[in-house]
Order: C-alpha cells, then structure tokens, then sequence
C-alpha cells in the first residue's frame, strides 16, 4: 500500500546546523536559492521538494568544496540529526536500522527508500516521490555518506560500499572513493548505494547503538 505524502516537511536542524559546518549561513544559502529568510525559523522549517533541492543547489553553488555533502552528513552530532535518522539507532542491526530508516523517511518526508537485497548485495536507491528535476549531486551525497556513517557507527565496524552509482558526470577529485572505499560509477542510470550482502548484515553491538544514539563517542574499528 502507497502512502501518500504531502509535498510539505521540515528540513531537519541537522541541514542546517550542517552548513556552518562548511562556512555556510541559513541566510547566504536561502539568498542564492532566491527562497525568503522566513523558511528558515529555527522551529519549523517547512519546505516543499523544489524548494529543498533549490537550498542544495545553493549549497552546492556558493560552497568551494566538491565534498561538501559528505562533510554535512558526518560532521553532525547524532542527537541533532532528524527523528528518521534517530530512530535507525534503536535498531538491533544494520539492517534494521536501514530498514528502520526507510520507514521513518517515507512518514517525516516524501522521500522513499528502495531497498533491494539479492544473494550478493543490497542496493539503496532513494526516490523523491514529488520530484521534477534530478535530485541535486550534494544532496545525493549527503544521503549515502549518512547511510554509511549510520553502519560505521552503529556496528563499530568500518561499513564500505560494494559501489556508488551516480548519474552524474565523472568527477577528477577522487573524493567520493577515498570516502566510501569503493569503486565509483558516473554517467549511471540511477543514484544507487550498494553494499556488501556481509556489511548489509553485519550485527551491530546494542552498546554500540545505544552510545551513538545518546551521541557519545563511538571508535569506528577501522
């Protein structure tokens, strides 16, 4: 049964927070987005898809860092990251946390997860359901670099991605496989992370979970 979600949800404090993380303001970024300074309110934060793509644009225009997406995703605390996120780390695993995470995603915002395991490997594929355009590059990476910490901090095993596949055009500066350790497709039909079918079950340790959740410091085993 498909839900139906609203074009409508709050662009989580962590996006925001995120941006000073990266000599980002609210205010530059909703200026070059030509988005009123009221979106942001430090409360509520509504926006609709177009306009959410139109911030990350603007993330991606006004900042000098091809990797800035990763660095918002993993420069974050736990406990400002959104309630999707928060609830990934009650999970038993890996894989229920990722589960836990689509679900959770698909009721805060219209955003789906398609996760599909075979015998080899699990691909994450994320779908804006109200989208008319191609999701923008930062927010891509945003997204698959906070897949992957959520593993790495969850399990306190150092999660590495089988491949990333990305639609967009080839990039020169490596940053995407010095992050996710894995080979990089560009020019791909779609934006999909893939894992290994071991690091998609890998069981994390409940301590583990529960220190990132209450946002401790957690040693990532590399």
């Amino acid at each position: 049964m498909t839900v139906h979600v609203p074009d409508r949800f709050k662009a989580a404090n962590a996006f925001w927070i995120g941006l000073a993380k990266i000599g980002l303001t609210p205010a530059a970024v909703l200026t070059h987005a030509r988005l009123p300074l009221t979106v942001y309110d430090g409360k509520k934060n509504f926006v609709t898809t177009a306009q959410f793509f139109a911030l990350w644009r603007a993330v991606g225009e006004l900042s000098a860092d091809p990797a800035a997406g990763l660095k918002i995703a993993t420069q974050i605390d736990v406990g400002n990251r959104p309630p999707s996120t928060m609830a990934a780390y009650y999970a038993r695993d890996y894989r229920d946390a990722l589960t836990r995470l689509a679900r959770f995603k698909q009721l805060c915002a219209p955003e789906e997860l398609k996760i599909k395991v075979t015998k080899d490997e699990c691909v994450i594929e994320p779908v804006w359901l109200h989208a008319q355009e191609e999701t923008p590059p930062l927010l891509t990476d945003a997204a698959f670099a906070s897949f992957v910490e959520l593993g790495r901090r969850g399990t306190g095993h150092f999660v590495t991605a089988k491949r990333v596949e990305l639609k967009r055009s080839a990039e020169a500066t490596g940053f995407h496989k010095a992050h996710f350790k894995g080979p990089i497709t560009f020019g791909a039909r779609r934006n999909a992370l893939v894992l290994g079918r071991l690091d998609f079950q890998f069981l994390g340790r409940t301590e583990l979970f529960e220190a990132s959740k209450a946002g401790e410091g957690v040693s990532v085993v590399i």
